[in-house]
């Protein structure tokens, strides 16, 4: 038994180092070579909206008005510059530039970690969940999200919303239960609240497909969910209170026209793409 175990830790500690030397190795011009995020809104508004953020907490300060877009307009009522979105912490360090690699690196190894971690706890072989990471690392999804880094920097945190459910679902727990609603508000302060929304109607629908056909299942189910939700809603609402009175200031309060709201989305015919790509 004590081989079997030596073994397993062995594995697992190759897997980790093996994890982590990808991870360098794909991260290697931005952690040694000076290079740095740069591309689509990482560039327009990630860059300046968290160098403001820093300059502002450099002076003791809390980031109230944002005066480089259009006119001037709320800060703190912005949800994609994540002022209240725990990781922003690392803006708090002298070095900016040093901050801002750290921030974008952290969620990619979040990402990477809790992936594996996961794949793990569904006994997945450890051959398959360095898969299962490294996709996640390395797969198109993640790598054209990171650009729009609100909605990265929310996304990433499924995973372990997933596996703190389900621990509590199998093993019950109050540690469970409350990790699950502290990541779930790290998807509504991180400037992505409709990953929220995504995270809790999966884990509803994959919380059902595992309980049992009896009528009490379904309702403890269902409760346990709904009590997932409200917590975490309570968590960030901070955030998302502000944030929702200053869309009533916005001409966006009114909603939407149906070319406004399908100008981005897929035609048939792009379809065609998935076989043979334009670029």
């Amino acid at each position: 038994m004590k081989n079997d175990f030596l073994s397993r830790s062995g594995a697992s500690l190759l897997a980790a180092c093996f994890l982590l030397f990808v991870f360098t190795l794909f991260f290697f011009p931005v952690l040694f070579e000076g290079s740095t995020f740069f591309f689509r809104d990482i560039h327009h508004f990630a860059y300046p909206m968290k160098f403001y953020l820093a300059r502002i907490w450099a002076v003791g300060e809390w980031p109230y008005w944002y005066p480089y877009l259009y006119q001037g307009m709320p800060f703190l009522s912005l949800m994609h510059p994540g002022v209240f979105y725990p990781p922003s912490v690392l803006f708090l360090l002298e070095d900016f530039l040093f901050a801002f690699h750290a921030y974008f690196l952290f969620h990619h190894l979040v990402l990477t970690v809790s992936v594996y971690v996961l794949c793990r706890y569904w006994d997945r072989s450890i051959p398959a969940s360095l898969c299962a990471s490294l996709t996640a690392l390395l797969g198109g999804y993640f790598l054209s999200l990171a650009s729009v880094y609100n909605q990265f920097q929310s996304a990433v945190w499924l995973p372990l919303i997933f596996l703190m459910w389900q621990k509590f679902m199998f093993n019950g727990g109050l540690k469970y239960f409350c990790s699950a609603v502290v990541f779930l508000a790290f998807q509504v302060l991180g400037g992505g609240p409709e990953n929220a929304i995504f995270s809790v109607l999966l884990i509803y629908a994959h919380s059902l497909y595992l309980a049992k056909n009896e009528e009490r299942g379904f309702r403890q189910k269902t409760l346990g969910v709904l009590a997932l939700g409200v917590a975490a809603l309570a968590l960030s609402a901070l955030q998302w209170i502000p944030t929702y009175h200053l869309l009533q200031e916005t001409g966006r309060s009114g909603g939407l026209s149906l070319a406004a709201s399908t100008i981005w989305s897929l035609e048939p015919g792009a379809l065609l793409d998935l076989f043979l790509p334009e670029n």
